[in-house]
């Protein structure tokens, strides 16, 4: 679809070119004098292509002649297309403003059906052939209360029998546009032709808007589908006032709606200039990153926006004559911009090629346009130049505005994936962190016993039923061996004094340091002979473990343990039980640990039993 775009602005660029050059194939008329004395263009007995009716025309200025019975006298010569003098003062200010019949002699026009092409600039006109009436546009009068423009077209056939000539005549009245008379030449040639012609016209011109408008809501799908980048909205409306122009310009407004104001056409087609490249310049700033001078820009806008004031303010008389220097006021930032583009893209190929040949390409149908206007150039095709110069840069840069939105997509798709496994990533980061946040505060840090709290919690939370034994213990001469071996040998004692406790306990029995070297297990489903068993597994562990402790002690701390007798790390318990009746662990602790302190006081290294009933 984006390549589809591009094609279509090159065929567009190639389809001005060839019709400038051509001038849609349209043939200069060759003005002459008549027998009688006035100007006339033979035709030669028919004509191959269509003519455009150019030249000098015979002009009888405030005056309305009769059509069917053209006087002689009171003429003057005039050219066709041109501001028409009527012998008065003009002042800048002001109107053209006036009346006056054309009239202009087909000869040697061979029988049968023709067409006329008649586009008048905010005048008003009636047009006969031979004496008859054939359409008009708007109402001509002798007087600003009678004569009404209207800014529309007019296409007409009529048929020509066997004579050797045809008078056309057009009685024209102007009372609101600073530029009188006949702007643009009528085109004439057999029915089929002109009509082919117009509805050319016609279709390029609806061509055009379409274009702009698709670029408009495809542009605005993007600015909501992706992000809120000001840069479409400036492009948005860069195109809205493009396909505005383009409509007024070419008739639309009139062919789709008859009845609108022509003072609203009028502001339509002249703001729709200032507006463009004020959004242009914003646009151009955010897309390529280049700006001139700050002053310079802003004095650009300002001088626009005080332009767009003047036209919603005052009357044509007033803001009219300010167009040709705001337009080559446009032109001018238009080739300083057109010059950053291409240096930027010399150096560093951004922005892409076909992003400076739209501008370019752009800037360079604007000053033609700008030269037909001001020069009165016979080339009908030109007027939609300036038009088909922006259509290309639109479409070349809804190519660009389109493969970055494709590609931000796909960026956000990956942006999101990314974020998507980060997220997961980071969830499972969480998780393991609360795990090891739970696992702290439930655990010793030092021997991986489950802590006092821990305790305290399961106390609360569990229910235990009989039989049911706790054993309260601690390490004897602990102390002594912290006291005279240093804090880093009690901890390894005690780490290793821990891993004795979870080798003598069973999987479902549970394990706690409650403090210093002291140590609580809770035994489930165990009775006095089972809890006997644990004390015992322990000594029997107990035994060796001065010997096992003797060499982890010297490697890492380099400190030598006394062995056999003169090592006196051993440990006493308090046996607690309860075979029957309701299970109070907490009794049973405090009982315990009075236990321990009777086995303690009678030798240390030994255990106390107490069966509960």
């Amino acid at each position: 679809m984006r390549n589809v775009m591009v094609f279509l602005g090159i065929a567009l660029l190639v389809l001005g070119v060839v019709s400038v050059f051509t001038n849609l194939g349209l043939d200069s008329a060759r003005v002459g004098v008549s027998q009688d004395g006035v100007f006339a263009i033979d035709t030669d007995g028919g004509f191959q292509k269509p003519v455009l009716l150019t030249g000098v025309w015979n002009f009888y200025p405030n005056r309305f002649i009769d059509p069917d019975d053209i006087p002689l006298e009171g003429r003057v010569s005039t050219f066709v297309p041109s501001d028409w003098n009527l012998g008065n003062e003009t002042e800048f200010w002001g109107i053209n403003s006036g009346y006056g019949s054309y009239h202009v002699r087909l000869e040697h026009v061979n029988p049968g059906m023709y067409g006329l092409w008649i586009d008048t600039v905010y005048t008003a006109f009636e047009l006969y052939v031979d004496g008859n009436y054939l359409g008009g546009a708007g109402t001509v009068g002798m007087d600003a209360q009678s004569s009404k423009a209207q800014f529309s077209d007019l296409l007409t056939m009529f048929e020509v029998a066997e004579k050797s000539y045809v008078d056309i005549v057009l009685l024209v009245s102007n009372n609101y546009h600073p530029v009188g008379g006949i702007g643009i030449a009528p085109i004439f040639g057999s029915s089929e032709q002109v009509e082919q012609l117009y509805t050319r016209s016609v279709s390029l011109a609806i061509g055009l808007v379409t274009i702009f408008l698709t670029s408009i809501f495809t542009t605005l799908f993007f600015h909501g589908k992706l992000n809120k980048d000001s840069r479409l909205i400036y492009f948005a409306v860069f195109c809205f006032a493009l396909a505005l122009k383009v409509a007024a310009s070419n008739s639309l407004l009139g062919l789709f709606f008859p009845n609108i104001p022509i003072g609203v056409v009028s502001k339509i087609e002249y703001l729709t200039i200032p507006l463009a490249a004020i959004a242009f310049s914003f646009y151009w700033r955010r897309v390529f990153g280049l700006s001139v001078h700050r002053w310079i820009i802003h004095g650009f806008q300002i001088l626009l926006a005080l332009y767009i004031l003047l036209i919603l303010t005052t009357p044509i008389p007033i803001y009219y004559p300010f167009l040709m220097p705001i337009i080559f006021l446009i032109i001018g930032m238009g080739l300083v911009w057109t010059i950053q583009v291409s240096l930027s893209h010399m150096k560093t190929k951004s922005p892409p090629g076909l992003m400076v040949f739209g501008n370019f390409v752009m800037l360079v149908t604007i000053v033609m346009q700008a030269f037909y206007y001001e020069g009165n150039i016979p080339n009908i095709f030109l007027n939609h130049m300036a038009a088909l110069g922006m259509a290309f840069f639109v479409l070349v840069n809804f190519h660009t505005i389109s493969y970055r939105f494709m590609l931000a997509k796909h960026e956000v798709k990956q942006a999101a994936q990314e974020l998507e496994t980060k997220v997961l990533e980071r969830t499972q980061q969480l998780h393991v962190a609360n795990e090891n946040l739970a696992w702290n505060a439930s655990h010793d840090a030092l021997t991986k016993l489950m802590n006092r709290n821990e305790l305290m919690r399961r106390i609360d939370t569990q229910s235990f039923l009989p039989s049911f034994s706790v054993v309260y213990l601690d390490m004897d001469n602990f102390k002594r061996m912290n006291d005279m071996y240093s804090h880093k040998a009690g901890d390894l004692v005690l780490q290793s004094f821990a891993s004795k406790l979870l080798k003598s306990a069973r999987t479902h029995d549970m394990v706690f340091r409650v403090g210093g070297d002291e140590f609580v297990v809770l035994m489930p489903d165990t009775d006095s002979s089972g809890v006997l068993s644990f004390a015992k597994r322990l000594f029997l562990e107990m035994e060796t473990f001065c010997v096992d402790i003797a060499e982890p002690l010297h490697m890492e701390l380099g400190i030598p343990l006394p062995l056999s007798e003169k090592c006196r790390l051993t440990g006493s318990m308090g046996l607690v039980v309860k075979e029957t009746g309701t299970i109070d662990v907490e009794f049973m602790i405090q009982q315990a640990d009075e236990a321990l302190l009777v086995a303690k006081a009678n030798g240390k290294n030994r255990y106390e039993l107490v069966v509960l009933h």
